[in-house]
């Protein structure tokens, strides 16, 4: 309790930019042993249509890039033990009542990447005068039709959900 938005903002995703916080989604990325974390800073959109989440098709009021690499952890399907991320994140805030960053994420360095896609999104509600509702929804998303799917979406997710459930116990 005695969090409000705009903290949870700047201390969870601000990465210290215009705030008195230390960068957070940067160095945590880094202390869950991926590699090579680069994580540019927020970029203010300059019109409604330049900062448009590519999956949800909300006008966002930011975004920035994030790269890194990991090890992969599941092996139901044949690649590389590493693969690289592409993390576009979209974010913006309603007032002090609510914080809304969406994720998506490309994959590199594996068989099947350029069929799918994983959106990511985190959205914290003011509830009450001191407390957050935190929510977090993941979908995997296909933009080809592969006959691995259900393969695809299992291992995603297994991989996916306990990383998200870190950062969720890290903020």
């Amino acid at each position: 309790g005695g969090v409000s938005v705009r903290d949870y903002y700047e201390t969870c995703w601000s990465e210290g930019k215009g705030t008195d916080k230390a960068p957070f989604y940067g160095p945590w990325l880094t202390g869950t042993g991926n590699m090579e974390v680069n994580c540019e800073e927020w970029q203010l959109a300059e019109s409604g249509t330049d900062c448009v989440g590519v999956w949800d098709k909300e006008e966002y009021q930011m975004k920035r890039t994030v790269t890194f690499k990991f090890q992969r952890t599941t092996h139901l399907y044949t690649g590389p033990p590493i693969a690289s991320v592409k993390q576009t994140h979209y974010c913006r805030t309603v007032g002090d009542d609510r914080c809304i960053v969406s994720l998506t994420i490309e994959l590199g360095g594996i068989p099947f990447a350029d069929a799918f896609n994983v959106q990511i999104r985190w959205v914290a509600t003011r509830v009450g005068e001191k407390n957050l509702s935190i929510q977090c929804g993941l979908f995997v998303v296909f933009v080809k039709q592969v006959l691995v799917a259900g393969q695809i979406r299992t291992g995603t997710k297994d991989e996916t959900i306990p990383v998200q459930l870190d950062l969720f116990e890290n903020m």
